[in-house]
């Protein structure tokens, strides 16, 4: 992840998986992978968020940060 953010939760839909949700990292279960992101306040901006995992194609996406 790039830009003026934090990760505030992740998560993979495992019922069984006892990681906190505001654990920065966290294995995906049956492919599924869910974070949450946070702007940093008074930093506008562009967010990158990144996935990439061994034989799978990478993905990316941008989102615009304007608050201030």
């Amino acid at each position: 992840m790039e830009g003026p953010s934090e990760i505030i939760a992740t998560d993979n839909g495992d019922a069984a998986n006892i990681v906190s949700f505001t654990s920065t990292k966290r294995a995906a279960f049956n492919g599924l992978y869910l974070v949450i992101v946070r702007e940093k306040p008074g930093q506008p901006g562009t967010i990158n968020v990144k996935a990439n995992y061994d034989g799978l194609q990478d993905s990316k996406i941008s989102i615009g940060s304007e608050r201030k």
